[in-house]
């Protein structure tokens, strides 16, 4: 049986690398929003693939909940402004209509 590939019109994958682009767009907007020291903190911990322990011993913090924490609100900053990137977004594609 003959195999055959299947492949995406040139219209598709344009549109995916225009989405591809406006998320990271929006995630660099996200990082931008940050404090440095809630920056270097997601830089180290999945950029470089830094744990808890690790990053408390950076940072100085005398308990290793200090660096969990400080992960946590810095994931919930970047949800916060990529969710309304979204809602903006969503906006105005529905005054286009």
């Amino acid at each position: 049986m003959e195999q055959f590939s299947v492949e995406l019109s040139t219209e598709s994958k344009f549109i995916q690398q225009q989405l591809d682009d406006e998320l990271i767009q929006n995630l660099n907007n996200a990082l931008l929003s940050l404090d440095n020291k809630e920056r270097e903190a997601i830089y180290y911990f999945y950029y470089q693939g830094l744990g808890y322990d690790q990053i408390a011993e950076i940072f100085e913090f005398s308990h290793i909940s200090s660096a969990r924490r400080l992960i946590y609100k810095s994931l919930a900053k970047i949800r916060k402004v990529i969710s309304l990137s979204i809602l903006a977004f969503f906006a105005i594609s529905n005054r286009m209509d």
